[in-house]
């Protein structure tokens, strides 16, 4: 049987018990109505990743006691992952931050970009909800930084990574890519649906970044992150990042 997963942001020794967060407990008495003695997979968001037993609850359904079995500290990722993008309306932008979760972002960066439709003032309460519910399922110890929203051009100013963004179909897509080996941090800025605006476009590669695309399709938001992760991600494991 599958061991069921939980987020919870302390995990203590082993044989030391915790509580597991409120909505956490509910969903495990509650909806999989999980009993005394049964084993969990606990994640803290920050590389642990332990095998806990469940303990006696009270009636309320609102707590739920571990005991913890095992635990295991996980290295960070390198390269570090981070992702600029322009947010894309509604449930396109919860697709999206699952799948950035799922392919190892360790920090997601919304921009405000000229031709974009959504400009969001703050973080959502569920973009957060969705990031944790990504890192349960893919079972990825760290959950990715989310930034509060930030001008395009400010982005820009303050990133350091090596970089690449996705180019439009017609963009001069340059195939001299960066040796991925030896950096210690990377990025890819995604623009909205309508695409960078020629002055974005222009700042990007002033700045040193990569245009890299995946042929003659305009591409949603939520598919050109996955999919131009996905590239990155096969380049990393290239030999001599052919």
């Amino acid at each position: 049987m599958q061991i069921r997963r939980f987020y919870s942001p302390q995990i203590p020794v082993i044989d030391d018990t915790l509580l597991l967060p409120e909505s956490e407990a509910r969903h495990a008495l509650k909806v999989l109505r999980l009993r005394p003695g049964e084993r969990l997979l606990l994640l803290d968001g920050k590389g642990t990743i332990a095998e806990a037993e469940l303990l006696d609850s009270d009636r309320t359904g609102r707590t739920a006691p571990c005991r913890i079995l095992s635990r295991t500290l996980h290295p960070a990722p390198s390269p570090q992952f981070r992702l600029y993008v322009a947010p894309p309306h509604g449930k396109g932008f919860d697709l999206l931050l699952k799948a950035a979760t799922e392919l190892g972002v360790t920090q997601i960066s919304p921009i405000l970009c000229r031709h974009a439709v959504s400009k969001p003032e703050s973080v959502s309460e569920n973009w957060q909800n969705v990031l944790i519910a990504a890192c349960k399922q893919a079972i990825n110890p760290f959950l990715p930084q989310l930034d509060q929203p930030a001008e395009f051009k400010k982005a820009l100013e303050n990133a350091s990574e090596t970089s690449f963004f996705g180019a439009v179909p017609d963009s001069h897509a340059n195939p001299l890519l960066p040796k991925l080996h030896t950096a210690s941090n990377l990025a890819l800025w995604i623009g909205p649906e309508g695409g960078f605006a020629p002055d974005e476009e222009k700042g990007l590669l002033l700045a040193g970044c990569h245009p890299i695309t995946l042929g003659h399709c305009v591409l949603r938001v939520e598919t050109a992150v996955p999919a131009l992760l996905g590239l990155i991600h096969g380049l990393l494991k290239a030999p001599e990042n052919l």
